[in-house]
């Protein structure tokens, strides 16, 4: 169905040959403004299917209308109908898509309106990038949809990110990750702020290993989990959050620490941020576990859960709250509060 158009105004329709009242008027499926025209609708249409935007690296700039046939034309109206093929370059190989398009002079407005059917083209590419995943090859840029700035730019080659990445908060202004990857791996540092400019995530990464600490979102805002990181494993102070069931508040749900990509120390589950079980780990082997279903607060927890978790809030005091506890710590404070 031919259900997009553009219209060439007829002062430009004489200098092109599609002449008007007095200059043998005419309507050419074969004219440079008309081609020029379907290429602007096909692209006009193309851009709006998130499919083509997010493989649009994959599709060079070159694109053009060639065989051109007209299939009937009435000179007396003028009108034609025209046939042709669409041409461009996908994934480095010249590619060619059939487009039909209608002409017809408006004497009202004294101009030539191209009719030309772009959904059965972006039926063809889309057939075509669904057979053939896009390789993507150049500079890739993301805008935030709110403020119309770039947000992000990556470099692209054969696939792989290669080249900068930089990444800019909604302003467009403030840099929060400047990383140059080489072959897949990357090397430079990223900061994020939360909306408060709170850094919630911090990473440095050095041949494809981060090291620091990294908060993710949820799309509504919410936080999920924060992880710490060295030499791109699991190292330290690890949370998973939840929300309360009787609000959409936010709540630690799970509070562990890793060694090398390993669970290893305390781990504390919650529920509605009401303490549920303990779990010591040692090497990701479990070597002890308690249920606090049935104490939920420090004034029930036994004497020695008492005097252990004051060792633990000494130690966070002195240490700072995302410093990891190990198991053996853990021993000898328990061992010391049994005496």
């Amino acid at each position: 169905m031919l259900g997009t158009s553009r219209i060439i105004p007829a002062v430009v329709l004489c200098l092109i040959g599609l002449t008007l009242q007095g200059c043998s008027p005419k309507v050419d499926c074969n004219g440079d403004k008309v081609k020029e025209d379907v290429l602007t609708i096909l692209k006009e249409n193309l851009d709006k299917a998130v499919w083509y935007k997010e493989g649009e690296l994959a599709f060079s700039e070159k694109r053009a209308i060639g065989d051109v046939k007209t299939i009937s034309k009435n000179e007396e109206l003028k009108t034609a109908s025209c046939s042709a093929q669409y041409s461009f370059t996908y994934n480095n190989t010249e590619r060619k898509v059939p487009v039909d398009y209608n002409l017809s002079f408006l004497e009202d407005k004294k101009e030539v309106q191209v009719l030309a059917d772009a959904n059965s083209v972006k039926a063809g590419v889309m057939q075509l990038v669904m057979a053939q995943a896009p390789v993507k090859n150049g500079t890739q840029k993301i805008y935030d949809p709110g403020t119309g700035k770039l947000v992000q730019s990556i470099e692209w080659k054969d696939n792989q990110r290669n080249g900068n990445q930089k990444m800019w908060l909604p302003d467009g202004a403030t840099l929060v990750a400047d990383i140059n990857w080489i072959n897949g791996k990357s090397n430079g540092w990223e900061k994020h702020p939360d909306s408060s400019g709170k850094i919630v995530t911090d990473l440095t990464w050095k041949e494809g290993l981060a090291t620091g600490y990294q908060t993710i979102f949820l799309i509504n805002g919410s936080p999920m989990s924060y992880t710490t990181f060295k030499d791109g494993k699991k190292n330290g102070v690890h949370k998973v959050f939840s929300t309360m069931s009787s609000s959409s508040d936010s709540y630690v749900s799970i509070e562990d620490n890793y060694k090398a990509d390993v669970l290893d120390g305390l781990q504390k589950t919650y529920y509605d941020a009401k303490l549920e079980k303990e779990i010591v780990y040692k090497d990701g082997v479990v070597v002890s576990e308690t249920d606090k279903t049935n104490s939920n607060s420090a004034v029930n927890a036994s004497s020695v859960d008492k005097c252990v978790n004051v060792k633990i809030d000494a130690f966070h005091k002195a240490n700072g709250n995302d410093a990891p506890i190990n198991n053996d710590a853990l021993q000898e404070w328990t061992a010391d509060c049994s005496k």
